[in-house]
């Protein structure tokens, strides 16, 4: 059986809760759109597969080209705005199970 049997991608929304040590989830955005500051207790690394996305991160603003990622640890706080039509994949990593950069 395959994963998708089990896990509805609506559910991924909910990654926080999910017993996983790592989630992953495609977002395709249509129109640019950002996310106010916020946190996640598990790390996140965006991987732009067409488009880009900018992060704020610690006051500073980094830019995600295509085919370019970003590692935001677990609990910082940080925005994002991807541009339209963008195509990101969202891992998120249980920081405790593996060696990740802090």
């Amino acid at each position: 059986m395959s994963l998708l049997s089990f896990i509805q991608w609506n559910d991924l929304q909910h990654f926080e809760t999910m017993p996983q040590p790592v989630v992953a989830r495609i977002e395709k955005v249509n129109n640019s759109h950002e996310l106010p500051l916020h946190t996640h207790p598990k790390g996140q690394l965006i991987l732009a597969l067409h488009g880009y996305v900018t992060c704020e991160v610690a006051g500073k603003m980094w830019m995600v080209p295509t085919h370019s990622a970003i590692w935001i640890p677990a609990h910082v706080s940080h925005s994002n705005r991807a541009s339209d039509h963008a195509e990101l994949c969202h891992v998120f990593i249980q920081a405790s199970e593996l060696r990740m950069p802090k």
